[in-house]
């Protein structure tokens, strides 16, 4: 998919939600309609909720960040990539640090090429960053939650996947 063709829509759990508004603006940067959806806690609670998710006909990717799969019989990753074909979206996988992206053939973003390890705090400098005196720039706290940089990161990286 091109630059500026067509809307995206994003759903994650609670710590993606720092993320929308950097991934908003850079989507919208590049010609895309945005929304940011309502919080999930997992594939599980997405795979739930997304049949009930009324999404704008000019929406044609969805971005999905989840980190955990949640407690359910069946395989609620396959079951979130059907429905998503069915409604004919394509998924934008966010991949987090320690992770493992879906098995299936689907666009994945690797996060721990610019947030690092699971507990890394700190990582250089990139060429977008205001980087002070030392070259690196904090991208979690300690609590590991994502800084405003670490968010930047990933709505670049997302918005680079799509186009």
């Amino acid at each position: 998919m091109g630059g500026g063709s067509g809307g995206v829509a994003a759903i994650g759990d609670d710590s993606f939600a720092v993320v929308g508004p950097a991934l908003g603006s850079q989507l919208r940067d590049r010609g895309h309609g945005f929304v940011d959806l309502a919080p999930v806690q997992d594939w599980c609670d997405l795979a739930t909720a997304l049949p009930g998710t009324a999404l704008a006909d000019a929406v044609d990717v969805l971005v999905i960040a989840v980190a955990d799969r949640g407690d359910c019989a069946a395989d609620p990753v396959a079951a979130v990539l059907e429905q998503l074909d069915e409604r004919g979206l394509e998924p934008v996988v966010v991949v987090f640090p320690g992770e493992e992206p879906p098995a299936s053939d689907v666009r994945s973003v690797l996060t721990q090429q610019l947030l690092g390890a699971p507990g890394e705090t700190d990582m250089p400098c990139q060429w977008w960053d205001d980087c002070p005196v030392g070259g690196t720039v904090q991208v979690r706290s300690a609590d590991d939650d994502l800084s405003a940089v670490g968010a930047d990161r990933i709505a670049r990286m997302v918005a680079a996947v799509i186009g």
